[in-house]
């Protein structure tokens, strides 16, 4: 055998050698099976990635594995990083609970023909995308019609704004004050970071507002306000958002009165769910509707993912298809606009404290 032939031979064998290795060592299909969930499992609203993760992990599911990327206290720039994290191992079906992660992750979806589910992410600009995003959950801009309709029963009070800088309140906030107009004599915003609130709740005594709408979102943070309020004996009665009605804790703990709107749903599965939890957790769910929604949204994506044995883009259009034209989980039933919105219409109740 000539050199020439022997050197054909060894170039072939190490083409083959590569091509079985780099093949080798891609995920098998099966792999693909995946939910990637991205949401603050640290930071200061670790608390709602803690429950993201116990409600999906107490839907039990069998037919696809959750992986979870943390994207430290909602943080837009991390979350993209974690979805590329996860992109790398395949995945095509996504979770995120914080809005501005949504918004972030967006153009990525789109590109790559993705699909993300959220039962948490509130806000408005939510409703600019298309059906990359498929939302279980009322809106924004469904809280601001609520207060919008309570502070027209009362034409003569002025209201000031109290909100957390994150996307879901900002939204709230701006659309509030849109709506309200001179109204609203003041606004003031804190970061979930801050642990004194004095000078801003001074701000918001001077302008002698009659009642003040609060819009927080970490549960920690709302206590320290609250604590704060009660400290400088301010007596404003609150209107508060779906966040202020879901948390741990009322207004009365802190010698304050007030109102706010409950995202909730109201039968006898949402109830076996809270008990659930409870009996799992060995504590009760602080967002017990949207985790109820979290719930069925695994139990949902289970069962449409049956008999499914990768995940493509073909998969993702089936998905979205059967998803939009009506599902039901444990808890509810759920339909949606064409661009992927919830019909959310019956989700809210008016709470008194």
């Amino acid at each position: 055998m000539n050199i020439q032939k022997v050197i054909q031979i060894v170039v072939v064998g190490l083409a083959v050698a590569l091509f079985v290795g780099w093949y080798g060592t891609r995920p098998p299909k099966e792999n693909n099976l995946i939910l990637g969930v991205i949401g603050p499992f640290s930071g200061p609203v670790a608390s709602m990635g803690e429950e993201v993760k116990n409600s999906l992990e107490l839907a039990h599911v069998k037919n696809f594995r959750i992986l979870y990327a943390d994207n430290d206290g909602c943080d837009s720039k991390k979350s993209l990083s974690a979805y590329q994290s996860l992109k790398l191992q395949g995945v095509k079906l996504f979770y995120a609970p914080c809005s501005g992660s949504v918004m972030a992750l967006a153009p990525l979806l789109r590109k790559n023909h993705d699909l993300l589910l959220t039962g948490y992410a509130g806000s408005a600009e939510i409703r600019k995308l298309g059906t990359e995003k498929i939302r279980f959950i009322p809106d924004a801009l469904s809280i601001v019609d609520a207060l919008v309709k309570y502070a027209t029963d009362y034409p003569t009070q002025k209201y000031a704004i109290l909100f957390e800088k994150q996307d879901y309140a900002q939204s709230v906030a701006d659309n509030l004050t849109e709506k309200l107009g001179d109204r609203i004599v003041t606004r003031e915003g804190y970061s979930a970071n801050e642990t004194v609130f004095g000078t801003i709740l001074a701000k918001i005594a001077q302008t002698k507002p009659n009642r003040i709408i609060f819009i927080p979102v970490s549960d920690k943070t709302a206590r320290l306000v609250l604590t704060e309020m009660k400290r400088n004996k301010m007596a404003t009665p609150i209107l508060g958002d779906v966040n202020l009605c879901d948390y741990p804790f009322t207004l009365t703990e802190f010698g304050l009165s007030g109102v706010c709107w409950k995202a909730y749903l109201d039968t006898m599965e949402a109830r076996e769910f809270e008990h659930a939890y409870e009996l799992r957790y060995g504590t009760k769910a602080n967002y017990a509707f949207y985790d109820g929604v979290t719930y069925d949204i695994g139990i949902i994506l289970d069962e449409l993912l049956t008999g499914v044995s990768y995940i493509d883009e073909r998969t993702i259009a089936t998905i979205q298809k059967d998803m939009l034209a009506g599902v039901s989980g444990k808890v509810s039933s759920y339909e949606f606009s064409s661009s992927g919105e919830v019909l959310s219409g019956k989700y809210l109740k008016q709470v008194e404290f």
